[in-house]
């Protein structure tokens, strides 16, 4: 994350505190037991006031960290936990595109680890099992019956640092899956039960709202630098990086830390099972507002096990793809789109359409509210990751 975006987690982290203190006089909690983080018990009503509060989140105009700050000051006050990590991801590769989260920096440098056992598919991941999981939510301890150790990634990676439970929730709706809230509980507080989880799998739509949300934000400023070339860099099995074109080394400057953590979860894609390879690759924003794709391929031929991540810009095609998505356009929004991009008037993409050009125009009025801008210049811009020079209102 950028200085900026850490500066506002650590306000999230002192404000979760404060929301626990806040919500304990609410009256859909109750305060059963004396450990503070775990203080308070959710009830039925409990639930039901932090879902609907979650829900009203969804059509709030804050910002994307605000909102998810405030969810998850929510969620502690009702479900209780000691650290949490909420990373958003491409939903077509489920790879991680960046993240919020309180855990120390020195922590989250040494769980690299971590991240290329999780996505090589040879472990138990809660994670990318709450994605496809019938109630979008996985706990740890439960999928290993009460023996975390089965999981290399935590007993490598996370037991060191005090982690005795995990609960990874997809952040999961209609239009994919977005990311994950992932809480941990300490080694020595209770794991977490079936009805939390039960509850936090409840929560699955509002979240996926939510964490869609960090996609939808203002485009890049027409004086963002221009990308760099493609770059190429090499890495092994063991994340050591043999070797590099410079190209690469200037994309791998605009990433956050946090999303620098994606290259080891790609190596892991690329090394693990044969029918995820394919799946090694994700779009994200760098720190700079340039949209970047992430490639990762295993190199044949030698006798080290090594990676390609080539880095390249994303295309236009491919930012709308995501961005079309996260402000929920339909197909046929999308196909107006893309004839827009294409330089098309309104009469040119009814023709290709086949449909009225009134028909075009009612559209793009549905798209600009969607997307929040007045102009087709902006909405290319907003959709595309990159400046435009059109400029006519609907």
């Amino acid at each position: 994350m950028t200085r900026q975006s850490l500066d506002r987690v650590k306000l999230g982290v002192a404000s979760l505190d404060r929301g626990i203190a806040k919500t304990l006089g609410d009256p859909y909690t109750s305060v059963v037991g004396t450990d503070r983080a775990h203080a308070v018990v959710g009830t039925d009503r409990a639930h039901a006031g932090c879902a609907q509060r979650l829900e009203a989140m969804t059509h709030s105009a804050m910002g994307s960290e605000e909102l998810r700050l405030e969810a998850l000051a929510q969620m502690r006050a009702t479900v209780g936990f000691d650290t949490w990590a909420w990373p958003v991801a491409d939903p077509d590769s489920l790879l991680y595109a960046g993240a919020l989260s309180d855990m120390a920096p020195h922590v989250l440098a040494s769980l690299r680890r971590y991240f290329l056992l999780q996505e090589s598919g040879a472990d138990l991941n809660p994670r990318s099992l709450s994605a496809f999981a019938p109630r979008s939510t996985a706990v740890l301890s439960r999928l290993t019956a009460g023996d975390p150790a089965r999981s290399s990634a935590w007993d490598e990676c996370l037991r060191p640092h005090g982690v005795g439970d995990v609960m990874a929730t997809a952040c999961r709706e209609g239009s994919g899956c977005w990311g994950w809230v992932i809480f941990h509980r300490m080694s020595g507080e209770r794991p977490f039960n079936a009805n939390e989880a039960r509850f936090m799998g409840s929560l699955a739509a509002s979240l996926g709202a939510l964490a869609r949300r960090a996609y939808c934000v203002a485009p890049c400023a027409d004086t963002a630098p221009e990308p760099p070339p493609p770059g190429v860099v090499i890495i092994d099995e063991a994340l050591r990086e043999a070797g590099w074109t410079p190209a690469a080394r200037a994309w791998l400057e605009r990433l956050t830390p946090a999303q620098r953590l994606i290259l080891p979860g790609i190596v892991g894609r690329a090394l693990g099972q044969p029918e995820q390879r394919a799946t090694a690759s994700v779009r994200l924003r760098t720190k700079d507002g340039t949209w970047a794709m992430l490639d990762g391929a295993m190199l044949e031929g030698g006798s080290e096990r090594l990676v390609a991540i080539t880095l390249r810009a994303a295309s236009s095609d491919e930012v709308l793809d995501i961005l079309g998505r996260a402000h929920c356009l339909t197909p046929r929004e999308t196909q107006i789109v893309r004839h827009l991009v294409n330089g098309l008037t309104t009469q040119q993409t009814a023709g290709e359409l086949h449909i009225a050009p009134f028909t075009v125009k009612h559209h793009l009025k549905a798209i600009f509210s969607k997307v929040g801008v007045s102009t087709r210049g902006e909405l290319v811009s907003a959709l595309t990751g990159r400046s435009s020079d059109v400029k006519t209102p609907v």
